[in-house]
């Protein structure tokens, strides 16, 4: 699962189980990745909407 200390996780509820998700962020990146060709690059969108992260 590639889980050490520092690594971000986050827990969701699905039906009757929990999931642990690794890494969400990068997950949410993988997803919009690619979509904004010929506008601001995904990370400029996601730092304008949720903030830039370090």
């Amino acid at each position: 699962m590639g889980i050490v200390p520092g690594t971000d996780i986050d827990i969701r509820k699905k039906g009757q189980k929990y999931v642990l998700v690794v890494n969400p962020i990068e997950t949410i990146r993988k997803k919009w990745r690619g979509k904004f060709k010929g506008r601001p690059t995904t990370m400029e969108y996601m730092d304008e909407v949720r903030g830039e992260v370090n």
